[in-house]
């Protein structure tokens, strides 16, 4: 009996990552529900809210790479665990605890966990596939774990928005302050379940000298920088997280700002389209790209247009039925990067230096998101929200265009046909 049930996890091993991808969008969509507005109805400035959800990621950045190592050394499934413990500890502060201080500190905690994650469980599974010789499956599992994400995600944001009104002030805790804390509760849940869900192949190993010239940052991008394609690869992240970091941070301010009186299911709502065009993203591209023979690298260098002048659009748009559906048009478009990057990343490494190489890209994501955060933080003390968003939208549309001339101008004849 437990060999055939082995032998049946071993069968669903999609379902089976399927689940927690689901469970963990339950999570992170309880919290994303009201995360924007949460500091707000604190009593904090818009700058301060910046400031505080900028310092997780500026966190993550910083430590990605050298827990990237961690993962390949200790077990990419040990690491992935303590990970979530560590978040769903931060979430449960930021519910439980009232001042400023106390917030700051749950950011840099979950920007520790959120770096602990990287590279963890994608390069886990990654390797998985490769063991059983479905490498070319990678693309398209990708774009199905994040949908269900995003499904997760989209369930619970919706619960999520109707939460602070039907519990505005139970048992001593007000409405927003629900969220966090039961999206940490779910995340205990995930988990004590990891354990049934993720389970082969768990190792870990210690340094040799053969690894040695992947164990900095320096060595990672030096193997990484052979292919072509990765620095602009790495350019596109830093440009992806600036413009997240600008749209997802303060769109809940913006509503607000245009409607005072908008309910909280409002933001449910929203959240729940959010979520559902991230489900439709990748599963959308990769109906296009196939249809129109669309490469993951030409669709790294289109995409970003789209999303960026859904951004110029937003910081014109001054009434709530023509800002919901332009803000769930950028998700749609931002959320088919996913898939094309997500490949790329992993025709640029190799199994040994996976982890890190996953490490090193989500660095520079998370970091062009913390530092758009903590800048429009401190440029939100004298300047409208509106304007910077022009501003940033402008700046990414001139790199983007300017980058992608540079580069068939001076790609080599044979390869110019993918630009």
């Amino acid at each position: 009996m437990p060999y055939l049930l082995l032998k049946a996890l071993h069968m669903y091993f999609k379902a089976r990552l399927v689940a927690g991808q689901t469970l963990s969008g339950l999570a992170y969509g309880f919290w994303l529900a009201t995360a924007g507005i949460y500091f707000i109805d604190k009593g904090l400035e818009l700058w301060m809210v910046g400031l505080i959800l900028g310092l997780g990621p500026v966190v993550t950045a910083a430590l990605e790479v050298p827990f990237g190592m961690l993962a390949y050394r200790h077990g990419r499934l040990r690491i992935y665990r303590l990970s979530v413990l560590i978040i769903l500890i931060s979430l449960a502060m930021l519910s439980l605890f009232h001042s400023v201080p106390m917030f700051i500190a749950a950011s840099v905690l979950g920007g520790i966990g959120q770096a602990l994650q990287s590279g963890s469980l994608d390069a886990w599974y990654v390797q998985q596939l490769n063991q059983r010789g479905e490498g070319e499956k990678l693309e398209i599992l990708s774009g199905h774990l994040q949908a269900a994400m995003a499904a997760g995600m989209a369930v619970a944001a919706i619960a999520g928005g109707y939460t602070p009104d039907f519990m505005p002030n139970f048992m001593g805790i007000s409405g927003t302050e629900w969220n966090p804390l039961i999206a940490s509760g779910v995340l205990m849940a995930v988990l004590l379940l990891s354990y049934g869900l993720y389970f082969e192949g768990e190792n870990h190993h210690g340094a040799s000298a053969e690894d040695a010239p992947h164990q900095s940052i320096g060595g990672i991008l030096r193997g990484a920088l052979r292919k072509p394609f990765v620095a602009e690869l790495l350019l596109v992240g830093v440009l992806a997280g600036a413009s997240i970091a600008a749209i997802d941070l303060f769109w809940q301010p913006r509503l607000r700002e245009i409607a005072p009186d908008i309910s909280y299911a409002i933001f449910g709502w929203m959240t729940f389209g959010y979520f559902a065009a991230a489900i439709l993203g990748p599963l959308l591209i990769g109906q296009i790209a196939k249809a129109f023979n669309i490469s993951p690298r030409r669709q790294m260098r289109l995409i970003p247009l789209g999303f960026f002048g859904v951004i110029l659009a937003l910081g014109f748009i001054g009434s709530v039925p023509v800002f919901v559906p332009v803000y769930l048009a950028f998700m749609l478009l931002f959320s088919m990067l996913s898939p094309a990057t997500f490949t790329l990343i992993n025709e640029a490494s190799e199994n040994h230096n996976r982890s890190a190489m996953q490490s090193l890209t989500s660095l520079i994501f998370t970091l062009g998101a913390g530092t758009t955060a903590l800048g429009l933080s401190w440029i939100l003390r004298s300047s409208a929200l509106s304007a910077l968003w022009i501003g940033i939208a402008l700046f990414g549309l001139v790199l983007i265009i300017g980058k992608t001339l540079y580069m068939h101008r001076f790609a080599e004849p044979a390869t110019k046909g993918n630009y």
